[in-house]
């Protein structure tokens, strides 16, 4: 569903069931940041995500050097891997897309992390623009997804 309730047909036929964790993030976004509330992104704010499955036994606390700032954003490590480099991500992200240029190692060093996120506030509109966007193609090469 959009965010006026109405049904979107999409190639994946909407079939994904995991789409409303990117799908949520950006209706959020957009709402909570978008039109006349442009003013909360001068703050210097983050936003976290987590899965519906965490609970925290302890104060969720970042070191120093860890914390979310605008254009980097924070993860936790996770040894998902570089599968996704097999797929056709000129498909996915487009012919000119920073994606398309990634090896190996970055994702060793760079990319293989999950929740909890931690973004900037000032880039939380247009990373979750770029998630939603990214889903459902990457559905299309891998129905095994499931964030």
């Amino acid at each position: 569903l959009n965010r006026h309730g109405k049904l979107q047909h999409s190639n994946y036929g909407n079939h994904y069931h995991f789409n409303n964790k990117p799908n949520g993030l950006r209706h959020w976004a957009l709402e909570y940041y978008g039109g006349d509330n442009k003013s909360r992104l001068e703050k210097n704010e983050a936003v976290v995500l987590i899965d519906p499955d965490f609970l925290f036994l302890s104060k969720f606390q970042l070191p120093s050097d860890s914390l979310a700032v605008p254009g980097r954003p924070v993860a936790a490590a996770y040894g998902l891997g570089s599968q996704w480099l097999d797929f056709n991500r000129t498909a996915i992200c487009g012919e000119n897309s920073p994606c398309t240029r990634v090896v190996r190692q970055d994702v060793a060093n760079h990319y293989t992390v999950g929740p909890p996120y931690i973004i900037h506030a000032r880039d939380v509109v247009k990373l979750s623009k770029q998630w939603s966007a990214f889903v459902p193609p990457t559905y299309d090469q891998y129905p095994l997804l499931y964030a």
